[in-house]
């Protein structure tokens, strides 16, 4: 089961990362195929591919379930768009239509120009009930990256996930991490339901005057500080060897 997307939860780092590695978000390209700004995200180089240094994933990837959590509270909208793979794109569209406050397509479309800086010509704004959604939720940057400019544009926040192939400088929330892994696309879909599921859960509470205790920073401390940081690189640095062989191929 994927982990909690409360901050207490974040402070269980090592567990986070078994999970990351499991799901071979750690896993970049070959390094012949590399975006150089997405290098304060790359740990090193096995085999000809980069490695994602998870530490930074793990910080990342807190601060973006946040956002998400704290939007679904105020009942923001966040527009979920998939991987062009059909396979792959079943699995987000299957988790997203459990998922409150979520837009979605259930098959891959290709994105209509001007859908969000034109949205008033355009007949696609009629799935998002004539009001623009209020941030972008995107498993495969490359592929969407007309909807992250117009995103950007039109001031809309944007969660990405980062492959080493993409620039993390377009994304509002970067999560640096794996693209084309099935397994991790379904991690961070599922975290991402979860947070925006929790969010809906306590604003439900706070109108019925029940507003649930929210772990101050003293309480559970924000990853960042936490002391097991070089205990999981370390353990990163030892562990991807026998996870990369069987990936390595797979991956341009």
């Amino acid at each position: 089961e994927a982990f909690g997307i409360m901050d207490h939860s974040m402070k269980a780092s090592s567990v986070v990362f078994r999970q990351l590695m499991n799901a071979r978000v750690h896993l970049g390209h070959k390094t012949r195929i590399w975006e150089p700004r997405m290098a304060p995200y790359i740990l090193g180089v096995r085999n000809g591919m980069h490695i994602i240094n998870l530490d930074r994933t793990v910080v990342l990837l807190s601060q973006a379930l946040r956002f998400a959590r704290e939007l679904s509270y105020r009942s923001g909208r966040i527009l979920w768009l998939g991987p062009k793979e059909p396979i792959q794109h079943k699995v987000l569209a299957e988790i997203a239509q459990k998922t409150p406050h979520v837009l979605f397509t259930k098959e891959y479309k290709k994105w209509v120009a001007g859908t969000l800086t034109n949205a008033g010509k355009t007949e696609k704004l009629e799935e998002f009930d004539y009001k623009l959604p209020d941030a972008l939720f995107v498993l495969d940057c490359l592929h969407n990256y007309t909807a992250i400019r117009e995103a950007n544009q039109v001031g809309i926040p944007v969660i990405g996930i980062v492959d080493t192939d993409c620039n993390p400088e377009i994304v509002t929330y970067p999560i640096p991490g794996n693209d084309e892994s099935t397994r991790a696309l379904h991690l961070y879909s599922s975290l991402m339901s979860q947070a925006m599921i929790e969010g809906s859960k306590m604003a439900h509470h706070a109108s019925r005057g029940k507003i649930p205790k929210i772990p101050t920073k003293k309480e559970h401390p924000v990853i960042e500080n936490s002391d097991d940081s070089n205990t999981n690189t370390e353990s990163q640095s030892q562990n991807t060897e026998a996870f990369e062989s069987e990936e390595a191929a797979s991956r341009q």
